[in-house]
């Protein structure tokens, strides 16, 4: 019972039910025909599916879904092309990449041998005129 609202939670579905539903009649009957069908449905036994049915049916239920969610269809499909375009460009570009690369760490080591220089200690060269 969730005291402040008034109301009992359902622990399987997690609807709200008032106390005076809960306490009718037609509320408790509802409930136990509902649980008999779920004791029937436990007992009756699974058909066994061969792997050609399997595959069938998941085929099915794909199209199915499909159907039902074209946006998120569309919206995959634009992200599967945009990976298609990005992994293509990378291979096109991939000698200009490399040689960018080694650009970047040859200038890296450039700065890093600058630095030594400027950090060392040097002599003052003094220059008369």
């Amino acid at each position: 019972m969730l005291e402040k609202r008034g109301k009992y939670k359902c622990a399987k579905c997690g609807k709200l039910f008032l106390q005076s539903d809960i306490e009718s009649h037609d509320f408790r009957e509802g409930d136990k025909k509902q649980k008999l069908l779920n004791i029937q449905n436990l007992k009756k036994p699974r058909v066994k599916l061969t792997e050609e049915e399997r595959k069938e049916r998941a085929k099915e239920s794909i199209s199915r879904w499909r159907l039902n969610n074209m946006e998120k269809v569309r919206e995959y499909e634009k992200k599967r092309d945009r990976k298609e375009y990005q992994l293509s460009w990378y291979h096109k570009n991939l000698d200009k990449l490399r040689s960018d690369g080694r650009l970047k760490q040859w200038r890296q080591k450039q700065k890093i041998l600058a630095l030594q220089y400027i950090r060392k200690p040097t002599a003052m060269l003094v220059i008369s005129y």
